[in-house]
């Protein structure tokens, strides 16, 4: 059964106070268009996070965001630089002595000064942290991955039913083209004992008109090959993997024979079955435009 190619999915792993959230979303694409959102320290796991998506998700625009939360100092330490605080010690108290000041250093005070304390972040170890995020969003992925199966349920279950009504055209299509021969007989020959006023004329030439208005505008052949790609339409639905572009191919192949039918169709009845089945054809079109 085909895959819708909307859906959406959240993950999310936590080890050793570090928490990875990732969030995937997708929506209609001719191909896969992939795009990350990731913090500046998981930036190097974009290429790997690229490649896990691909191998599931052939077609769609995918959006892949990467959040990290680290609880506590984790592999963050605060270094003091002792040298420079020295300095900034002596150099108050030169100040106040030069101008009879008195000043007694607070630490409050004393972490003011710039450069005082630093932040120092010891080298990340990106093989835990792409365990972590690979976790992540292979969780997003699955659930993604469940939404889009069950989306692409009711989606083909539509067009089955869709479809349905188009083959209902074609059988009242078929059962409508010989009476449209007859009609067409039938006016010409009123036509032709208007023109010649009761007189005699040769009922061979009215019958050879007949056969060649008939040859013109069969369409036993387009409605043969409009029920083998209907036919072929139904298999690749039921069908296992991503049959898209293969659908979106035979619906362009059952609309151009059916505009054939409606060029041939020399009746007023055919007509509005055309305009009926070119209504569902369309409604069904944009169906397909959301599976994989």
């Amino acid at each position: 059964m085909a895959d819708s190619m909307t859906g959406y999915g959240r993950g999310q792993s936590v080890s050793d106070g570090r928490t990875v959230t990732a969030e995937i979303k997708t929506v209609n694409s001719r191909y896969l268009d992939f795009t990350a959102k990731l913090p500046r320290r998981c930036a190097f796991a974009e290429d790997r996070l690229k490649t896990l998506v691909s191998e599931r998700v052939s077609r769609g625009k995918v959006e892949l965001y990467v959040g990290l939360d680290t609880v506590g100092a984790g592999n963050t330490s605060v270094s003091l630089d002792r040298g420079l605080l020295a300095g900034y010690i002596d150099a108050m108290r030169e100040a106040a002595e030069e101008f009879g000041l008195k000043w007694e250093p607070s630490v409050s005070e004393l972490t003011r000064f710039d450069g005082v304390f630093a932040l120092k972040r010891e080298n990340e170890d990106e093989d835990a942290l792409w365990l972590d995020i690979r976790a992540a969003a292979e969780e997003a992925l699955s659930r993604l991955l469940d939404m889009r199966s069950r989306e692409g349920v009711a989606l083909c279950d539509d067009i089955r039913q869709r479809l349905g009504a188009v083959s209902a055209c074609v059988e009242r299509l078929e059962a409508r083209s010989p009476y449209a021969e007859e009609q067409y007989r039938q006016r010409l020959e009123r036509r032709i004992a208007e023109l010649t006023e009761g007189a005699q004329h040769d009922p061979a030439r009215a019958l050879t008109e007949v056969a060649i208005f008939a040859e013109k505008t069969s369409i036993a052949e387009e409605l043969t090959r409009l029920k083998c790609h209907i036919g072929h339409f139904l298999d690749a639905l039921c069908g296992k993997g991503h049959v898209g572009r293969k659908l979106d191919f035979l619906l362009q192949e059952i609309n151009r024979e059916v505009n054939t039918v409606g060029s041939k169709a020399n009746d007023v009845d055919m007509a509005e079955i055309v305009v009926d089945v070119k209504a569902e054809l369309e409604k069904i079109r944009e169906q397909v435009q959301n599976l994989e």
